[in-house]
């Protein structure tokens, strides 16, 4: 677990993937006094590892980005704290068969924008259907852009290909969303490295909405468009799951 505090207020703890997988994924703290919330879970074993340096009893709220399990399982390590997410995330967690754990369920739901005061910081949460129906784009203090699933990286800042949990088409509309609100946002994906430099955002965004505008126009080649955009991202094995959807 690797530590990244970006100021006073923000930590981001950086975990490593495991044996044979190419993502890690990243947990945030947001400092309210002695207090926080988290921006995601991660899995059981990230929280675990996490709360051998936090106290869980000072824990207010979890604030996710989505509900997939690897962002919300290790709300199992926590007890008595707000769970903060988008009015679609019960969809999502009956696509795994969650919908019946409480300690998953959001009990403080997002319908529209929306902003949190939390102490001395301001949490503005969107809703944004792209990887996931139940996806959000959370901008904090006005500097910080947490994405989601919508751009990811490897530990290393490879980009990785768009992973299709919900459709090719709200999934380009997610990126596009992204690009229009980019501002001078740092980047904080829920995988990978913290993107700084919008430049590199802005050309890593275009090289992802070309990517599912292929995809839209009903070409399958990965290998033709790596070629017609030379782009090769990592993970392009789920390339093949992605033509799978509509």
């Amino acid at each position: 677990m690797r530590k990244i505090e970006l100021d006073e207020f923000v930590t981001v703890y950086q975990f490593e993937p495991v044996e044979g997988r190419f993502l890690g994924l990243n947990i945030t703290v947001i400092k309210n006094g002695d207090r926080y919330l988290f921006i995601d879970a991660g899995y059981e074993r990230n929280m675990k590892e996490l709360l051998t340096i936090l106290n869980p009893l000072k824990c207010d709220m979890l604030i996710g980005t989505h509900f997939h399990p690897d962002h919300i399982y290790g709300n199992h390590e926590l007890n008595n704290h707000k769970i903060v997410g988008s009015k679609h995330a019960n969809t999502t967690l009956m696509m795994f068969d969650d919908l019946d754990d409480n300690q998953l369920v959001p009990s403080y739901v997002i319908s529209e924008d929306e902003t949190i005061e939390y102490g001395s910081n301001s949490i503005k949460i969107s809703l944004n259907q792209g990887h996931s129906l139940c996806g959000t784009i959370i901008t904090v203090n006005d500097k910080y852009m947490f994405i989601g699933d919508d751009l990811m990286y490897t530990n290393e800042g490879d980009s990785v290909i768009p992973y299709l949990a919900n459709t090719k088409q709200t999934q380009l509309d997610a990126l596009l969303r992204i690009q229009k609100e980019l501002g001078n946002h740092i980047v904080i994906p829920a995988h990978g490295t913290i993107q700084y430099q919008t430049d590199e955002i802005e050309i890593d965004l275009t090289k992802k909405i070309n990517y599912m505008n292929y995809l839209i126009s009903g070409k399958e080649s990965y290998a033709e468009f790596a070629k017609e955009f030379n782009i090769d991202f990592t993970g392009k094995g789920w390339h093949k799951f992605n033509l799978q959807r509509d």
